[in-house]
């Protein structure tokens, strides 16, 4: 999203304390619930051979657009390594924000920065989703009934996910990037108000990429909302976190589901317990999905 549509988009004013809690909910959902859910999943799936067309495609996609190897293991170090981003983005904004944040008075740097947290929370969120379908379309082949197990998937999830893979890859660059080259690519960015730049000038004298150095202006979609709820913000956490935990457990049963399968062990009791996790999910999606699209 661009900068120009970026601030638009925002709550007028934003307060400093609301942020750096925004930053310090997406470091504990990443560190309890993500890194320990795609730690899970690269346990079994980080040597896998993708069986699935859906799976051979991403990471066909991820090896042109992130890394070539184990487009697990290469999430998962990543992942790690964005915890330390977002404390060097934590840094900054309570070095450099006002205690009220009005949007028409960002500068691209302090913009920036607001979008890098934001695609954090993105990728936290995405890499849970990706761990999770993955554990069910693998497990298709092993399955006297594979079929069902789509079922599990909600259409619209399958979707989301194949719509936004390439912006997931995007940011996933971005924020898994070593802390020292983020840190000198905060400072390059010109600290001026967005609102009264020159664009055109700007560009020339610093060039466009020192404007959108993460390429987060060629992502289109919303990557975290909670800077446009306003009064909705706090019950818009705790569904988030909820959510993070529940699928945290559903990537552990599926996990184990997989593990059985290929072993010829099938366990009924175990189906059962992932289906009614399966249902806490898509419960909780569909409530997040309605606020969001309320303050889209």
């Amino acid at each position: 999203m661009k900068l120009t549509t970026y601030i638009t988009a925002l709550f007028p004013r934003l307060r400093k304390d609301i942020v750096l809690d925004d930053i310090r909910n997406t470091r504990v959902e990443l560190v309890t619930s993500t890194l320990p859910a795609f730690t899970v999943a690269t346990q079994l799936l980080g040597k896998w051979k993708w069986k699935s067309e859906e799976m051979q495609g991403f990471a066909a996609s991820f090896g042109q657009l992130v890394a070539k190897g184990s487009m697990f293991e290469t999430i998962e170090a990543g992942l790690k390594g964005s915890e330390a981003t977002l404390m060097l983005a934590e840094m900054f904004v309570t070095k450099t924000y006002n205690e009220e944040i009005s949007a028409e008075a960002l500068t691209f740097r302090k913009a920036s920065v607001l979008q890098f947290i934001e695609a954090v929370a993105f990728v936290s969120r995405f890499a849970r989703k990706l761990a999770n379908m993955a554990l069910v379309v693998e497990a298709i082949p092993y399955a006297e009934d594979g079929e069902t197990f789509m079922h599990a998937l909600q259409p619209g999830e399958v979707k989301w996910i194949s719509e936004n893979f390439v912006s997931f890859c995007t940011m996933f660059h971005a924020v898994s990037a070593p802390v020292k080259s983020i840190e000198e690519t905060f400072e390059a960015i010109p600290d001026i108000v967005i609102r009264n730049a020159d664009f055109g000038a700007l560009k020339e004298a610093v060039g466009e990429s020192k404007l959108d150095p993460f390429r987060f202006g060629f992502v289109p979609v919303q990557m975290n909302p909670f800077y446009r709820f306003g009064k909705m913000q706090a019950e818009w956490q705790v569904e988030r976190f909820n959510e993070a935990k529940d699928e945290l457990k559903l990537v552990q049963l599926r996990k184990l589901r997989l593990e059985k399968l290929l072993a010829k062990k099938p366990d009924a009791a175990l189906e059962h317990e992932i289906e009614y996790m399966e249902n806490r999910v898509q419960g909780l999606n569909a409530r997040i999905a309605r606020m969001e699209t309320s303050y889209a």
